[in-house]
């Protein structure tokens, strides 16, 4: 079993503690702690500890399942400081395989208008897309959003598709926007029972793609959700599959 303590936005590896208890289960424990420590990066961890550590760290974002806020636990590379939550979020869902410019394009501009831009690595029901290594991909998302949004890790460690509406209901906020860009925005209602994901939602913010956006979308959820298109870029024709593919031939 490993154990852990966890400071204020940052953890450590122990023996033990004496400290009050946050989370366990038969791999592992985690102990509040009282003074700084390792970021959750500096660890070296296996595989099998990573996605348990994961796991457990989780259950500390209380806007999921209205769980007690423990977010002052959770290592400032998954919640930096300066993040605080109270009823409105905006969810970035998707399998980032790999995060590209695009990415952070969309989340540049979201941060211009929204405060509170959650990343939520994923499982697309499109796509095979299995996160091999969830924690390098936490830091990379982590570095290309120069540290300023929260990371939501547990869907990442999932070996299964993970359609939108099987967890949405789990937040338990007032306001909730999703942000897409344009071509995951012109399949959106293609999305698995997605008539729960659109009574959810009170916004969509769309940044441009290649693509136009779908006008029989936009006539479909014209008065049920407020749809938002932000500014063109210059990474508009980047696409995951895309470098995927062209990694893959080389």
């Amino acid at each position: 079993m490993k154990y852990y303590v966890v400071f204020d936005k940052t953890i450590d590896q122990c023996d033990k503690s004496s400290s009050p208890v946050l989370f366990k289960n038969e791999y592992l424990v985690i102990y509040e702690g009282d003074k700084k420590a390792k970021s959750l990066s500096e660890l070296e961890l296996g595989d099998n500890e990573i996605i348990e550590l994961l796991k457990a760290l989780s259950s500390f974002f209380h806007f999921i399942d209205d769980q007690q806020d423990q977010s002052q636990f959770i290592p400032e590379i998954l919640w930096p400081r300066e993040c605080e939550i109270e009823d409105e979020i905006t969810l970035f869902g998707g399998s980032f395989n790999p995060w590209h410019d695009g990415h952070s394009e969309c989340v540049r501009q979201a941060q211009e208008m929204k405060k509170n831009v959650v990343i939520i690595p994923d499982h697309s029901p499109w796509k095979d897309n299995v996160i091999r290594n969830p924690l390098c991909l936490i830091e990379t998302i982590y570095k290309n959003t120069n540290g300023k949004v929260i990371i939501y890790p547990e869907f990442s460690l999932r070996g299964e598709r993970n359609p939108t509406s099987k967890w949405i209901s789990r937040v338990q906020l007032q306001k909730i926007s999703w942000l897409m860009g344009a071509d995951t925005f012109n399949n959106f209602l293609k999305w698995f029972d997605v008539e729960t994901v659109i009574e959810k939602l009170n916004e969509i913010i769309v940044v441009p793609r290649r693509e136009k956006l779908c006008h029989l979308t936009l006539l479909e959820l014209e008065g049920r959700v407020r749809v938002v298109s932000l500014g063109n870029h210059q990474f508009e024709n980047l696409s995951s599959t895309q470098m995927r593919n062209t990694k893959e031939e080389i």
